[in-house]
């Protein structure tokens, strides 16, 4: 099967990257739609008064907000996605769905919640995508020229999404137990919605051509054996023997 040329197969990828940012707008209507019709649930059912006066406050300033979380999400999306994988000392972003409770010590209450609602919100994510993830991560890599899939280098994958959702909530300046209830009910939508999100971008790089690169293989001493670290080798060529690598790095 004849490959796409690396420039062709680059272009096309920036086109999904810009549909991603331009669904930015619709796919925060959804979740804030979602998040108003659970939260006015949630007060009609609401025993305590504290409780109740916090999810009325929490859906009048998500109705109050709303237009600019739509409008925000899209250009939150393209600057997350500008500024490539964040990793934080030698840790693969890809793999960091946990905190790191030495760096949480140094940050203030607001950083603090800000990495816990991360990685709460990865989690969900995480779990929900994993499947249609996999096979989005190969095609992924094969249109920006790697050799094998690098999970981290996929500017769409879901913690650019929470980033962007966590960069136009901290935006709007509510306050953090207003800001937590809204991201309780987004982040496990947010999952849901990116399965869809990921099988198109997943269609329109098949259909355009571009032909999936292999996990890498994590190799054995005897050079013999080695276990793949992503789905499987159905996947498509490109894993890499001999020395180990995973996730695309040299260990």
């Amino acid at each position: 099967m004849s490959q796409q040329p690396a420039s062709r197969t680059r272009t096309v990828f920036r086109a999904c990257v810009v549909n991603a940012v331009r669904g930015g707008e619709a796919l925060m209507q959804q979740l804030v739609k979602v998040t108003q019709g659970a939260l006015a649930e949630e007060e009609t059912g609401s025993v305590g008064i504290q409780q109740r006066n916090l999810i009325s406050d929490s859906l009048r300033y998500l109705n109050q907000h709303e237009a600019a979380l739509v409008k925000g999400y899209p250009m939150a999306l393209l600057e997350i996605f500008a500024e490539g994988p964040a990793v934080t000392k030698g840790r693969n972003s890809a793999d960091d769905t946990g905190m790191d409770f030495g760096e949480l010590s140094l940050m203030d209450e607001t950083e603090m919640l800000a990495q816990v609602e991360l990685s709460k919100a990865q989690q969900s994510a995480l779990h929900a995508t994993d499947a249609v993830l996999a096979e989005l991560n190969t095609l992924v890599s094969a249109a920006q020229g790697l050799r094998s899939v690098q999970p981290e280098r996929n500017p769409l994958r879901p913690e650019s999404y929470i980033r962007a959702l966590q960069r136009v909530v901290s935006d709007t300046g509510v306050s953090p137990e207003v800001r937590q209830l809204w991201m309780q009910h987004m982040r496990d939508l947010l999952g849901k919605l990116l399965v869809e999100e990921y099988k198109n971008t997943a269609k329109s790089l098949r259909e355009h051509g571009v032909q999936p690169v292999g996990y890498a293989v994590l190799g054995t001493p005897s050079g013999g054996g080695g276990r793949h670290t992503g789905p499987g080798p159905g996947l498509g060529g490109g894993g890499v023997g001999g020395a180990g690598y995973r996730d695309g790095h040299r260990v």
